[in-house]
This record gives C-alpha cells, structure tokens and sequence, in this order.
C-alpha cells in the first residue's frame, strides 16, 4: 500500500489545476502569467489589452514605471536592471507619494496611520490627515501654502483658511477648485471634457488634471494624449510642423496655440505637408456632383464626402496627372514615379520620360500638347492619361490612328508586309520603320526594291524619258508629283517594257490570263499558248520580236503588236 499512496501523491502534485475561462486564472485563483492582464502577485505583464480592446505590445507596470532608465519585465516581475529610479525600489522619487517604507513621506496622521500601495500612491484610509501639514490630501482644497495652482489672475491671491479650504479672496480669474474649468486647467471638479459621441464625462483629479486610467470614455476626449473627434492636437499629441526647427504648442482646449513657432501644419487652414486638406482649405470638385469634407487629420473625410470625382479620391480625373496609386509609369522600366498629394507627378526618379511630361517619348502617339498633324482637316487632343490614344474631333487621318494614310511608311500595328517570312516590322510611335528593332531584311520602306515594289524611297525605276520619279511611302509611284511621264510603273506601255501595270498582252489562251511583274516584264503564269512579246510567232501573230517569216520587204519591221510595219516598203 505505501507505493501505491506514493505514487497518488505524485500524480496529485502534476496535475495542473484546471482553467476558468471567465477569470483568466486557474480554479485555484493562480494569476496567469502572459494573459495581458495584471493579477494578484503579479508586477507588471509583457503586453497588454486596453479598455477600448486594442492589444498594446508593450509592458505595463502596476506601478508608475522607471523614473531614470528602462524598466523590462520578465515573468511577470520587475526587471530593474536598467533603471536606477522606480516605484517599488524602496525609495521615494519621481512622481512617487511613497515607497515601501520610506520615512520621505511628507503627510501626517492626528491619528491612524497611511499605508503605501503597490503603485506607490498613498492609502490613507486608516489616516485623518493632519491639516496644517503642507501636503494637500483627499478632502483638502489646500494646506498651508500649498495650492493645486495660484489664481489664474495674477493680480489676486489665494488664501488657505485652518480648514484646509480654499478662500478665493481677491481672486476673480478662477482657480483650481473653484468647480469650473477656466486658465490652464484641463478640468476641474465634474466640469471636465465629454465623451465624444457619448453622454458622459471624462473623470478630473484634484489637480484639474484628467484622470485618464479612471475615465470611462470609449472614444476618447479631450485630454486623453490622442487625436480623435474634431481635436486638432491632444497635449504632447500634436501634427508634425512644415517648417524644419519649428514646434508646436497644443492648448488645453485641444486646437493649436497660434503662438507656436511652426508655419504649415494641419489646422492652420492651409494645404501643405501631407496634407489632402486643411480645414475649409479643400481640394476642388472635378464634376461639380457635392461636396468634399475634411477629418481632423487633415485628410479627406471619405464617410462625408459626397463628391466623385476630386485629387484625393485615388481616381485619375480633371486635370490631374495622377491621384495616388493611380499613375503612369517611367518608360525606362526601371525607375519608379510618385504621386504627390496635389495630384501632381513626382518624376525626380525617372530618367526615360513619362505620359504627362509633355514630350514625346516611350511609345507615346502625342504628350500634352505635343500632338500629331492632321493630314486632312480638323484638330487632334491628346488623351492625358495614356498619351497613346488620340481624342478627335473632326480630324479622321493623323499618325497615332492605326491606319496607314497620309504617306506613312507605317502607323502602330499597321506596317508593310515583310517580303519575306523570317522577320518582323517594327513601327515607332512616330509613324516612321523602327530599324534597329525590324528584324525582316525586306519590305516597304527598306529603301531597295524587292517584292511587288515598283519604288522604295529613292529607289525608282529608269525614266524612259526625262524628268524624276517620286515615290509614295507604299511603294507606288506618286504619278501626281513625278515630271517624268515614261517609267516603268505609268501603267502604259513604253519604251522597252513588256508590260506596264495592267497593260499587258494576252495569252493566245483567252482563258489563262497573264500578269505583269513590277520590273515591267511578263509573268506567264500558267499561259503556254504564247502571247505578242514571247520572242515566237504563234497564235494570229504574223511576227514576234526576231522571229519573222514572210517580210512584206527587207524593210518591213515587227512592231509591239506583233504585225507588219511595211510603211517603208516600195
């Protein structure tokens, strides 16, 4: 039997206690250390949850923390390693009314005695504070010369009656204590800031400062450290200065000392910094469709605002180059471009151009003003936020349209076929052959005839006769601005062409046709019955080329039409 009981009192001690989920703590009232909550025993946790909910990753001490120093907290005791100065050291400092057993403590009993809390504040509810001691305690207004403040009027005085009560005297300015909320206080008595969006007060110390860790507010209010309602600063909590060295001064009414050292910052009724408003400073509705609205941040109420189309609302419109993340690109591909909160471009990283800067570059068809011409009659506006479309308004025939016209050699993804089939033609956005990138080695536009090309560029055909010939950016003959009138390519006959365009001979074969190449020369496709031109007499031909039996005469010549000249026979 004594191993068995042995071994029962063994499993007893493992066995963890079991969990209370309501508590947080074990059924037997052990503090759980980590939980984010300050329990019996405990000195202080590594993080914790405040009122509102929110989990703050920093440690909270029961008491007031490290005067000088860092306080850290491990295993849910104090680590006072590196602070000198802190509540529970032993000694009175800081902001401490007491400290362990201390003898500093300045208050005195006519009877009982104080004891001091954990916190380092005192417990004087075994204690009937001694009026007449210097040191104002609960149910005292002052002690001696000791006030929670002067009079906020400089011309009149205090006095502290042997009750330890406040004799206003010849103060008319107020004073801290007089139940109302007046020169530097924050609060005083139940005359303390609201709850923002609540009906209830925040709590007020004695010195007519708020009690925060005793106010119930789940907002907020003013005096709290934090911005929230309509508040444009909150003590130390105050918006950053638009002018390098400058400070800010926050009132105790929550707005901005207009005295601070600082010009430009949110709620000085002026957008700048980082600001999308300020106050009635707004930024304009691009439609006209409602009105914009500005929170204490001095950002755009979005909840409130009832335009649609305005610089802030991330939605390029009006005359804006970009409105935040929606922007152009740099054409480099490399460096990145910024939208500054006055829906302007920020291009001081970008080396290769971009849609907006007003120059044509990238694969841009127009920038700004810089569009193409009409070729007809009418006026091309460019699209600002692509550059690579054009808005028309009567105009049909521009470069940046899609469509070869105007003499092009070429316009986006229209561009000449490639003669032959191992590469591709490139268009710059220019509507001119991007060489460098063309990787077929013939086409329209190379500069050499090849393929159907009756001309290329310079490169036309002979003149039968005088005068230049002038070529179209498709490979045709500009017939119109050419002054020579016999070329191959006139679409007629002459000079020693076998055929010219569509005239040409036909096959003796009335049903297979011919065709005429672009050098002027027959193409017999599937003729083989012959045709006038062949070199051979055939068909109802009485002569062709040097094949010519039966001369009327020696002096009979073949003409182009396959027949007899005999004029000059006798």
């Amino acid at each position: 039997m004594r191993p068995t009981t042995r071994l029962a009192v063994i499993l007893l001690t493992l066995t963890p206690a079991c969990m209370n989920p309501t508590t947080n703590q074990s059924d037997a009232g052990v503090s759980i250390c980590g939980n984010q909550k300050l329990e019996t025993g405990e000195a202080c946790e590594s993080s914790y949850v405040d009122a509102k909910g929110v989990v703050h990753n920093e440690p909270i001490f029961r008491a007031s923390g490290c005067h000088k120093g860092v306080l850290r907290c491990k295993d849910c005791q104090i680590d006072a390693s590196q602070c000198s100065e802190y509540c529970g050291d032993g000694k009175i400092n800081g902001t401490e009314a007491c400290d362990g057993s201390d003898p500093g403590v300045k208050v005195q009993c006519s009877s009982g005695s104080w004891r001091c809390n954990p916190d380092c504040t005192l417990d004087l509810t075994g204690c009937a504070p001694m009026c007449g001691d210097g040191q104002i305690v609960p149910g005292e207004q002052c002690d001696g010369k000791t006030f929670f403040s002067p009079c906020h009027d400089a011309s009149g005085t205090l006095t502290c009656t042997p009750k330890c009560t406040i004799d206003p005297g010849t103060c008319k300015g107020g004073y801290c204590g007089d139940g109302k909320k007046n020169g530097p206080e924050l609060c005083d008595g139940t005359d303390a800031p609201p709850c923002y969006g609540e009906s209830t007060r925040a709590a007020c110390k004695p010195d007519c400062t708020v009690d925060v860790a005793a106010s119930t507010c789940t907002v907020g209010f003013c005096g709290d450290g934090e911005i929230n309602g309509d508040e444009l600063c909150d003590g130390k909590a105050v918006p950053a200065c638009g002018v390098a060295g400058g400070t800010l001064t926050c009132l105790p009414n929550c707005t901005i000392d207009p005295k601070s050292a600082c010009k430009g910052f949110c709620g000085d009724g002026a957008i700048n910094g980082s600001e999308t408003c300020d106050g009635k400073a707004l930024p304009a509705c691009h439609d006209g469709s409602g009105t914009i609205a500005c929170a204490a941040d001095c950002r755009t109420d979005e909840t409130k605002t009832t335009c649609k189309s305005y610089c802030g609302d991330h939605t390029r419109n009006g005359p804006e180059q970009c409105d935040g993340p929606d922007l152009t690109t740099c054409h480099d591909g490399t460096s990145k471009l910024a939208c500054k909160l006055d829906c302007t471009v920020d291009a001081s990283q970008c080396k290769g151009g971009w849609c907006g800067d007003g120059a044509l570059n990238g694969n841009e068809v127009c920038d700004g003003t810089v569009v193409p011409s009409c070729y007809g009659t009418g006026k091309v506006v460019c699209d600002p936020y692509t550059c690579t479309a054009a808005i028309t308004t009567s105009c049909t025939a521009y470069c940046g349209n899609g469509i070869e016209d105007g003499g092009e050699p070429c316009d986006g993804g229209a561009v000449p076929a490639c003669h032959n089939t191992s590469g591709i033609v490139i268009c710059k956005p220019g509507c001119t052959i991007d060489k460098t990138k063309t990787t077929c080695t013939s086409y329209c536009g190379d500069g050499v005839r090849n393929g159907d090309e009756i001309c290329d560029g310079t490169a036309a055909p002979p003149c039968h006769a005088t005068g230049t010939i002038k070529c179209n950016a498709d490979c045709t003959p500009n017939l119109a601005a050419s002054t020579c009138k016999a070329f191959c390519g006139d679409d007629i006959r002459n000079g020693p062409e076998k055929c010219d365009g569509t005239d040409l001979p036909q096959c003796h074969n009335a049903t297979t046709p011919l065709a005429c190449k672009a050098d002027c020369t027959i193409d017999p496709k599937n003729c083989t019955a012959g045709w006038c031109g062949d070199g051979k007499r055939n068909g109802i031909e009485q002569c062709d080329g040097a094949d010519q039996p039966g001369k009327p005469c020696p002096a009979a010549t073949c003409t182009a039409d396959c027949d007899y000249d005999d004029t000059l026979c006798p």
